[in-house]
């Protein structure tokens, strides 16, 4: 039983270090003053304009890297 135990702990350990890598490798992005999808203005300290745009954004990006074009 604690075979499988030990197992399971080092799987898991392992995806958790497989999503800090990448994480880390992920690029991050920084407030610009417009929204990052669509230009407007927005505050100083925000991404998107609105959730719609967060969403179009998020999804043209996977479909980018899905691609291979990122």
């Amino acid at each position: 039983m604690s075979d499988m135990a030990d197992q399971s702990d080092s799987e898991i350990e392992a995806q958790i270090e497989k999503g800090i890598a990448q994480s880390r490798r992920a690029p991050t992005m920084k407030p610009k003053g417009t929204c990052w999808y669509c230009d407007e203005r927005v505050d100083p300290i925000k991404l998107f304009c609105n959730a719609a745009c967060r969403a179009d954004f998020e999804a043209e990006e996977r479909q980018l890297k899905n691609s291979g074009r990122r």
